[in-house]
């Protein structure tokens, strides 16, 4: 689900597990929708190092193999 409010596009998301083909999904609908943050659900990881979207910082993540978060904000220019 993406919810646009002053600006700021979120895009929040149940995974269900992060995988290789996941992140490259996720990146390309943050690309496409300009989204500005983004919150992960049951991402379900071990090593947070994967943990990865590009043009986006991990703001926070609780690690679990079982239901793991994972939040991102976009990375502004100055």
């Amino acid at each position: 689900m993406a919810v646009v409010h002053d600006g700021v596009t979120l895009l929040q998301l149940n995974v269900e597990g992060l995988t290789k083909m996941k992140i490259n999904v996720l990146t390309h609908l943050v690309q496409a929708h300009a989204v500005t943050a983004i919150r992960l659900q049951k991402a379900r990881y071990k090593d947070r190092s994967h943990l990865k979207i590009p043009g986006h910082t991990l703001a926070t993540c609780t690690e679990s193999e079982l239901y793991g978060t994972a939040t991102f904000v976009k990375h502004h220019a100055n």
